[in-house]
């Protein structure tokens, strides 16, 4: 029997070993749900990432967890709780990693809005680091993992999230850094096998993707290769195994390689004013004004 088949086996015994666990201690969940919500009410934070990293160890529920991070009306909190409980989730050892990874990722958004220069000093060494810039291109091997596990996407997301930081700088930002996001950004797509990326996460990154190239500022031949880039992915994008993954998709990453696409054409030529509305649009991904300052900047940086 093929080593793919044994292990497709495996995993769906596991699985439903788990729901039977799920089942059998219901009760005990909900309390600790319950316990959670309690916790964060009360603005305890240690206690509540206690119980998310009993609920994880005991009964392997990650759901709770997913729930905070990644949907922020669950959190109900104000800002500095939010940033507080982000910076607990992220250094626990008990939830699971892609977890640590996204609370990493929510934290700096979150002092980027709040612009809390300490705290963004402090993030900044994890968040370089994880964005791997200017390092060899790896090659992904994960064409049925989950859009939120996929390596490729927390790449893609790291340098999305960093890109960000160096436009709330604004008039301290570091140009070779974001050009380098940039460099990185295309030279991940030219080496990048698509096939062997998973559909959902190769979709979702798009956006991210897409804001990382559109800050080169290279010569013709440089923005002819990322101009190549966007209209690969636009083919492959018309394949079919991506119908279900856009119409799943809470936002339109078609319109940002349109966005992308357009910008490229109109550089070559030299007259970029009439995308600047769709460039920021698509370039600026936090509420926080600095952000929206620093991508402006940027934008008239790329017309002189």
């Amino acid at each position: 029997m093929p080593v793919s088949v044994q292990r497709i086996g495996v995993l769906r015994q596991a699985a439903l070993i788990r729901r039977f666990v799920w089942c059998l201690r219901r009760r005990q969940i909900q309390r600790l749900e319950l316990q959670v919500k309690k916790h964060l009410a009360d603005q305890e934070i240690v206690f509540a990432v206690k119980a998310l990293e009993e609920l994880q160890r005991n009964y392997q529920w990650p759901f709770q967890a997913e729930s905070l991070l990644f949907k922020r009306e669950a959190r109900q909190m104000e800002i500095e709780q939010t940033l507080g409980f982000l910076d607990a989730l992220r250094v626990s050892d008990g939830v699971l990693r892609h977890q640590r990874f996204y609370a990493g990722i929510a934290f700096a958004y979150a002092a980027i809005q709040k612009d809390d220069q300490d705290r963004l000093r402090m993030i900044r060494p994890w968040l370089i680091d994880v964005a791997s810039l200017n390092q060899a291109v790896e090659q992904y091997e994960e064409p049925r993992i989950r859009n939120r596990e996929s390596r490729f996407k927390q790449l893609v997301s790291a340098r999305g999230c960093l890109l960000q930081y160096y436009f709330a700088l604004n008039q301290r930002r570091n140009d070779a850094m974001t050009r380098a996001i940039g460099e990185s950004n295309l030279s991940l797509l030219e080496g990048l096998n698509l096939r062997k990326v998973s559909a959902d996460a190769l979709f979702r990154s798009t956006s991210n993707l897409m804001r990382g190239l559109l800050v080169l500022k290279g010569d013709d031949e440089q923005l002819l290769r990322a101009c190549a880039q966007v209209e690969r992915l636009q083919r492959t994008f018309a394949e079919r195994r991506f119908r279900h993954v856009i119409v799943k998709a809470s936002e339109d990453h078609l319109a940002g390689l349109e966005v992308a696409h357009t910008f490229f054409s109109a550089l070559l030529t030299g007259d970029i004013c009439e995308v600047r509305s769709s460039w920021i649009g698509l370039m600026v991904n936090s509420p926080a004004p600095a952000v929206a300052l620093g991508a402006e900047a940027w934008f008239q940086s790329l017309m002189h």
